[in-house]
């Protein structure tokens, strides 16, 4: 029985070590608009929820922006950071987008957005707390809220 308990705990405690992996995909749309129809769209949702626009390159369709904010407000409902060790002492976080905006036909577009959420946290390494950047991967329902908010935007 004892050896079987410890090797519960071993197998336990080798899983809790297993590092976290992000998979972040990009989620996409077709539009029966043309691209600068949804390009509007977009960084009107941007500007609306005050998101830094960092690159912004109209005639490839790129963007890049970023934002930071209360993490226990957005990574519960947009992200999961795993199990991971460590704490997030100053309750911040950060998401990430890329965005591409191409038009298929004259008048019909494709959106693609991704988005890489980060949370900063310590972790105690026996010695000292040492900060770390845990990456957290998106459920997918902030790049839906996007695309939705394009799809129905007031032209």
């Amino acid at each position: 029985m004892r050896i079987l308990v410890s090797l519960l705990a071993l197998a336990t405690f080798l899983v809790s070590c297993t590092p976290w992996v992000p998979m972040n995909k990009p989620y996409s749309r077709e539009f029966d608009f043309g691209k600068d129809l949804a390009w509007r769209g977009l960084m009107d949702y941007f500007t609306k929820h005050d998101i830094q626009i960092k690159t912004i390159e109209k005639d490839s369709g790129v963007v890049y922006a970023e934002k930071q904010f209360a993490a226990s407000d957005i990574l519960t409902l947009h992200a999961d950071c795993g199990l991971g060790l460590g704490v997030n002492p100053n309750d911040i976080g950060s998401v990430s987008f890329n965005a591409f905006v191409i038009e298929d036909e004259p008048n019909e577009s494709k959106v693609t957005i991704n988005a890489s959420f980060t949370q900063p946290v310590l972790v105690y390494t026996g010695f000292a707390n040492v900060p770390q950047n845990r990456q957290c991967n998106s459920n997918g329902k902030l790049e839906e809220g996007i695309l939705n908010y394009i799809e129905n935007f007031n032209y």
